[in-house]
């Protein structure tokens, strides 16, 4: 067994998919892995992780110049066989370290030309410059790599194009985790959302449909940005909400033991049709029925496990009818979540997934 180690300079030391899940799952393979991420805390050991901090940067811009470098230094001391990076900032240093003859692969998260060509800040005719301009970077740096590691089909469908070793390591939830408290006691006028809170993951539409009901509305997550908090507050549906902030993975399992209904009424955007939501999946893990977009990957998922209803996001009343019918029709709901959680065991679990990724480090580690 060798050591590993990640690198990301934007996701939390404690991030699921990078944490819970891949490192963890090859530290239980016997390798040595640490991850080297840049939040400004100090070093760690978690879930056999050994965490290391480096400085943080305020503004995006030194984070994007400055913080890759930072990164480096520290990840050649630590001296691994394989570095497993997680943003597309840090592609140069990845071709860098493939340069000095190191084995190197690229975890893609989102399909980042998509999220640029959704970014309505941006002025609409930059658009298409930029997501094709960030898309031919990524492909051509990306073709030195060892290996890439993809989120779902649609993204490794894009990089096979560019390299000849990519493997889909879907972000399905741990068995063990959210399905414990499955058969907690649920609230039966309970509705939760748990992930990021921005308007395009639909926070305003969920507020408007939930109005005309008598529900409570269980919230957590964290406001980008955080002006639209105060947005939310004024809102006439905030007195039905009871808004939890970030929640740790314990949290999260006992605010849905407690919801009666999942929702993940995302608002079309390009990136969101190209990926699937994985708080569907702990929605399912936890025996909770979902109301999701009907975009057609997520449709496919709910309609062939029979665990929840598809709507129009854009349609208030699609989503208040949606929710009022599962609440009304407890013994139907309650057949969802049943339905969602057998398929998470049989089917959407992360043991599978963990045999993917630890047969990439084989392949790789072979080459």
């Amino acid at each position: 067994m060798v050591t590993v180690c990640h690198l990301s300079t934007v996701h939390q030391r404690r991030d699921v998919r990078i944490v819970y899940k891949e490192c963890a799952s090859l530290a239980k393979a016997g390798h040595k892995v640490h991850l080297v991420i840049a939040d400004g805390q100090g070093d760690e050991t978690f879930q056999e992780v050994r965490i290391h901090g480096v400085r943080k940067y305020g503004r995006r811009l030194p984070r994007i110049i400055l913080s890759p470098w930072n990164l480096l230094f520290k990840a050649l001391s630590l001296k691994a066989a394989v570095y497993h990076f997680h943003d597309m900032e840090l592609l140069p240093i990845g071709v860098l370290l493939r340069l000095l003859g190191r084995r190197v692969i690229y975890d893609v998260h989102d399909n980042l030309p998509k999220q640029i060509m959704g970014k309505h800040y941006l002025p609409k005719f930059l658009r298409p410059l930029l997501a094709g301009l960030i898309g031919g970077l990524e492909a051509a740096l990306s073709r030195s790599l060892s290996g890439i590691v993809t989120a779902d089909a649609n993204k490794e469908k894009r990089f096979r194009k560019y390299h000849p070793l990519v493997v889909t390591v879907h972000n399905y939830p741990l068995l063990e985790e959210l399905g414990l408290v499955r058969e907690g006691t649920r609230d039966p006028r309970c509705v939760c959302y748990v992930g990021g809170i921005t308007k395009i993951r639909g926070i305003l539409q969920l507020l408007d449909a939930i109005r005309p009901l008598d529900v409570k509305l269980l919230l957590a997550g964290v406001f980008e940005p955080p002006e639209l908090e105060a947005e939310c507050r004024l809102h006439p549906s905030w007195e039905k909400v009871e808004y939890k902030g970030y929640q740790d993975r314990q949290g999260v399992a006992e605010i849905l033991s407690t919801a009666s209904v999942g929702m993940v009424n995302l608002l079309p955007n390009e990136n969101y049709l190209d990926s699937l939501p994985i708080k569907m999946f702990e929605y399912m893990s936890a025996g909770v029925p979902v109301i999701a977009s009907n975009f057609p990957d997520w449709q496919g998922i709910v309609d062939k496990y029979e665990c929840g209803v598809c709507i129009d996001p854009l349609k208030m009343e699609e989503i208040t009818a949606a929710i009022s019918a599962l609440l009304e029709d407890r013994e139907k709901a309650e057949l969802m979540g049943r339905r969602g959680r057998a398929a998470i065991v049989k089917d959407l679990n992360w043991d599978s997934e963990a045999e993917i990724l630890k047969r990439l480090y084989e392949e790789v580690l072979s080459r």
